[in-house]
């Protein structure tokens, strides 16, 4: 499974929790956009190891997404500006809770980089 498309997003999921998954994917789809708006690259962590790294490909980013039970991702300023002081800000993702609580953790220093996100989280919340 992974977030590149709704079909993939759910691929085998049972009916019951497909919902779930597309709102999760429609959060992550929406934060992962909205940082590479902003010139940010993405590392993808998923629970085991870095799956990819400092990348600004959106397909290749939510390809990586959501093949284990949570993302950790690590973000960059392509032109290496700080955020907020800090030279990386980062998100933890995980999945299979209710959906729109996906976005279970993230540095302060995001959050002026993610309003597009925190209002669809509080649309579908």
């Amino acid at each position: 499974m992974s977030f590149l498309t709704e079909e993939s997003a759910i691929a085998g999921a049972d009916a019951s929790v497909k919902p779930r998954i597309l709102v999760e994917r429609r959060i992550a789809v929406c934060l992962v956009e909205e940082l590479l708006e902003q010139g940010f690259s993405i590392s993808v962590f998923g629970s085991e190891d870095w799956t990819l790294k400092r990348s600004v490909n959106r397909d290749e980013i939510l390809s990586a997404m959501s093949t284990t039970d949570d993302d950790q991702l690590r973000v960059r300023r392509v032109d290496g500006e700080k955020i907020g002081g800090y030279s990386t800000g980062w998100f933890h993702l995980v999945y299979g809770n209710d959906g729109p609580d996906v976005l279970s953790d993230y540095s302060t220093n995001m959050e002026p980089f993610m309003t597009k996100t925190n209002a669809l989280i509080d649309k579908l919340g």
